[in-house]
């Protein structure tokens, strides 16, 4: 009893009051108040007649909080304050850190501690290495003869060279300032060494943001001959950061390029932009010097209370071939918002306005209508016994330099009475009444020719489904006949009316049953009409499905819809529609719109994906007649689109892709790649060849690229464009 009371004291003073070795020679990670007692076990327990020295033998294991300590012994000399723990050292940090080493000393009030053959595995499974190991002070640790790898030991042969590693005849751990610091480094790859430098340096695998250089980004060829880009990130605290990203060539002055991010109590934003001046090539071939040239990009979400938000989203850029030309976004079109929502319930209200710029070839910008302010809500009733009421309402002021001006309200209010039978059966009743009114300044763009137009119009709609269920050894199929019956007046009054927001008018399963089918409110889906349609859908208990889909929506007499889509004149539209995924390792998707008279193809989309995730194999098909979409003619085209992705190995994989038009018999786009990737190396070189680059002076563009990225060490990316570009469109 004596021996353990003395024991126990003796534990107290060695290990529990001692966060200095509990946290190891090595503190990686915050640890959790460690000032509780520990808890020992071993074999066997002495105490020196001289009340100096306490030994604990055989499978010693210590915890004390989230640390636990093993080692075959540990001996503590009073006297001397030295702990000496040898054979099989592990020490398990509560950060998931693990240390091994051959033999360990700690002195000088536990604040000193010497390390033999150190061996550390951190949480992210990163690897730390030295033949001798020095902390001083409790703050710093110096490592002789050490090596450092993200990369995870061979299960098979632990003892061979890692993918890649750093050795150094010194390495440095900072741990006030999370920094690993190597001298005399030599960087390995499968065991050969490849780079030299007297001094390097990088944050330690806890640092999740430090300021510093950033990977750098090298493009060769193109319109500056190379593009370099070095970025220099700047963390400013921990809501916020700034980032240099410069754009430098050997033709001009370097552009001004950054990126500023901050996180806020209530929101977040985020603004990119660069600026300089340079020359550009346009399309038609024109050369322009000294154009000032940029971009701005704006981002941000804020939430103002519990019922209102602030979104911002704004893009400009000086010209339409910058943004491609120094590879920072490939859109033609440019939008910018800003919103103020509210949300009530199952009620929604939005004030905000909308601007585009448009950089496709040939566009007028002038002509790019901008709508400000711009004001819609909606609000849906409380569910009674015969139904509920809702009402929609919008306005909007839309501006353009060159074009019809316009000022408009809408507003839709209506009952919607849904029910369903003892049997099943689902039906519902809708009546509702839509009202617009326009301000329009010149008509059909002529000057001086202003009109004000108001329209109403009512609308019933009756729906009627039945699903039917059945039940299988395999699964389930579910079959759900539906019906629809639409009246409204047979024309809306749409003359004079600009048409903005009807633009592009799709026609599927997705709206075949909408009451409008139209986007926007500029048309009305007028007449009356029925829709008529089966679906069936498969489930299968192993998680397949297959779901397929057929209608038909017949009009009393063409209307705005029919115009639209440039339907027969016998208002018949058939649509068809089907996805197929029996297992994982298939998807089928097809949808179709055909002509009554010979139900002859008028729009075909087909997908499919396939195969186990080491071979995906992926096709797209399209076929679009010649069509009216809105108020643009849109002609004819049928292109279709390839790809696939390749694992030959476990971290190796090549992949490809082509599109191109059949019309022209034409390539758009293709590119194939190589690619190595694991746990703490990636390396990828791709081709790629765009025949509609918006770059300047447009035409073909030709690059190769070369992605290099050591996990903890940042990487490399470059790109050389090739073959240069043939100045036209194809």
């Amino acid at each position: 009893m004596l021996l353990r009371g003395i024991l126990g004291l003796v534990c107290a003073a060695a290990f529990a009051a001692a966060p200095a070795y509990a946290q190891s020679p090595f503190q990686f990670s915050d640890a959790p108040d460690q000032s509780g007692p520990a808890l020992i076990a071993a074999d066997q327990m002495t105490y020196a007649s001289d009340g100096e020295t306490i030994t604990a033998i055989g499978d010693v294991t210590i915890v004390q909080g989230a640390r636990a300590l093993s080692a075959d012994q540990v001996t503590y000399e009073v006297a001397a304050d030295r702990i000496v723990a040898t054979g099989s050292v592990t020490l398990i940090e509560p950060g998931g850190e693990t240390l091994h080493a051959d033999r360990v000393e700690l002195t000088d009030q536990l604040k000193r501690a010497i390390a033999d053959q150190l061996r550390i595995r951190l949480s992210d499974g990163s690897r730390l290495v030295g033949s001798t190991a020095d902390r001083i002070s409790g703050d710093r640790t110096v490592l002789a003869n050490a090596a450092f790898t993200s990369c995870k030991a061979c299960e098979k042969d632990p003892d061979r060279a890692p993918l890649w590693r750093l050795r150094a005849r010194k390495v440095v751990h900072d741990e006030e300032a999370k920094d690993l610091t190597y001298k005399d480094v030599t960087l390995d790859i499968a065991g050969l060494p490849v780079f030299y430098t007297p001094y390097f340096s990088h944050p330690d695998p806890t640092v999740k943001r430090r300021t510093g250089f950033l990977a750098p980004d090298l493009f060769f060829g193109g319109e500056f001959d190379a593009v370099a880009q070095v970025p220099y990130y700047w963390s400013i605290a921990p809501d916020k950061d700034l980032t240099f990203k410069p754009l430098i060539t050997p033709k001009t002055a370097p552009v001004a390029a950054a990126e500023y991010r901050q996180l806020f109590r209530n929101g977040v934003i985020n603004v990119d932009a660069s600026f300089g001046v340079l020359e550009r090539t346009t399309n038609s071939g024109a050369k322009k010097n000294d154009a000032v040239r940029g971009h701005g990009f704006l981002d941000g979400q804020f939430a103002l209370d519990d019922n209102w938000r602030l979104t911002l989203a704004g893009a400009i850029a000086s010209d339409d071939s910058y943004l491609e030309t120094f590879n920072i976004d490939d859109a033609d079109t440019l939008r910018s918002t800003i919103n103020m929502e509210g949300f009530y319930g199952a009620s929604y209200v939005v004030v905000g306005g909308f601007a585009a710029q448009d950089l496709r070839e040939n566009s007028a910008q002038s002509t790019t209508p901008t709508t400000l302010p711009s004001v819609r809500g909606s609000y849906i009733g409380e569910q009674g016994r015969l139904g509920y009421a809702y009402a929609e309402g919008d306005a909007r002021a839309l501006t353009r330099s060159t074009g019809t001006d316009s000022q408009s309200a809408s507003a839709n209010v209506g009952w919607r009475a849904p029910f369903t039978t003892s049997g099943g059966q689902q039906i519902e009743a809708t009546v509702n009444l839509r009202g617009d009114i326009y301000n329009v300044a010149e008509v059909n763009g002529v000057t001086g020719q202003d009109e004000f137009i108001a329209r109403a119009h009512p609308t019933a709609t009756a729906d009627w489904r039945f699903p039917l269920i059945q039940q299988h050894k395999w699964g389930s199929v579910v079959v759900e006949p539906r019906i629809q019956a639409v009246a409204g007046l047979d024309e809306a009054r749409t003359r004079n009316i600009p048409n903005e927001d009807a633009q592009t008018v799709e026609f599927d399963e997705s709206n075949f049953y909408a009451r409008d089918r139209l986007p926007g409110r500029d048309l009305i889906d007028d007449g009356q009409r029925m829709d008529y349609g089966v679906r069936v859908t498969g489930l299968l208990f192993g998680g397949g499905r297959a779901e397929a889909f057929v209608g038909q929506s017949l009009a009393r007499e063409p209307g705005a819809f029919a115009a639209a889509t440039m339907s027969d004149e016998r208002p018949v539209i058939p649509v068809a529609a089907a996805t197929v995924s029996p297992a994982e390792y298939l998807d089928l998707n097809w949808r179709a719109r055909f002509a009554k008279n010979d139900f002859d193809i008028r729009r075909q989309e087909v997908s499919i994906g396939a195969g186990p995730d080491w071979l995906r194999v992926n096709a797209e098909y399209i076929r679009i007649d010649d069509v009216n979409q809105g108020p643009q003619f849109i002609a004819a085209r049928e292109q279709i689109k390839g790809g696939f992705k390749f694992k030959f190995a476990y971290n190796w994989s090549v992949s490809g892709s082509h599109h191109r038009d059949l019309d022209s018999n034409e390539p758009l786009l293709w590119s194939a790649s190589v690619a190595y990737e694991d746990e703490c190396f990636a390396v990828d070189l791709a081709f790629a060849s765009d025949f509609a680059s918006q770059a300047d002076g447009g035409g073909r563009d030709d690059s190769v690229f070369l992605r290099v990225r050591f996990k903890h060490l940042g990487g490399i990316q470059t790109a050389q464009g090739v073959g240069g570009r043939n100045g036209e469109r194809n």
